[in-house]
């Protein structure tokens, strides 16, 4: 979880909408000691009767090409 997160909230949250939590780890590079993504809503989104999640992605480029 984030640390802008707390795992009460997260099980209230799931809870309130009858589910259970999926916990991960969001990175710039994919790896487990990367830059954590700082705003996960690019990543997931949920709404009433959908949910988006984006499983690819590519590390970012330096700059030079």
């Amino acid at each position: 979880m984030g640390p802008r997160t707390t795992e009460r909230a997260v099980n209230y949250w799931c809870g309130a909408l009858q589910c259970g939590p999926v916990p991960f780890l969001a990175t710039m590079d994919g790896t487990l000691t990367g830059q954590p993504v700082y705003h996960t809503n690019v990543l997931m989104s949920i709404g009433e009767k959908f949910a988006v999640v984006w499983l690819g992605g590519h590390s970012l480029s330096s700059g030079t090409g």
